[in-house]
């Protein structure tokens, strides 16, 4: 047995610097990497076909027509929480 603080530890900060008695192993790491290299591609794949389908831009276009009196309102320096918050209150049966 080895005395002393648990430490937990972080795969990616394994990589560079393995601050554990016993240590990660490289196949552990790796797994690591492929992993997020797969998450990567996924999210870019996602990202790519918002980029290209229209209704994603009609969307995000709807939000940002409704958002624009708060994000005016936020601007301006008004606290935007209260505000909703009154806003919602109002329509509270």
């Amino acid at each position: 047995m080895v005395g002393g603080v648990i430490v937990s530890q972080n795969l990616f900060m394994a990589i560079t610097a393995d601050c554990t008695y016993g240590g990660i192993e490289h196949q552990q790491i790796f797994d690591v990497i492929n992993q997020t290299i797969g998450l990567c591609e996924d999210k870019t794949k996602t990202e790519w076909n918002h980029l290209i389908n229209p209704f994603h831009w009609v969307k995000v276009g709807f939000i940002l027509i409704l958002r624009l009196p708060v994000n005016l309102i936020g601007l301006a320096g008004f606290n935007i929480e209260k505000f909703e918050e009154q806003f919602w209150e109002s329509f509270s049966i």
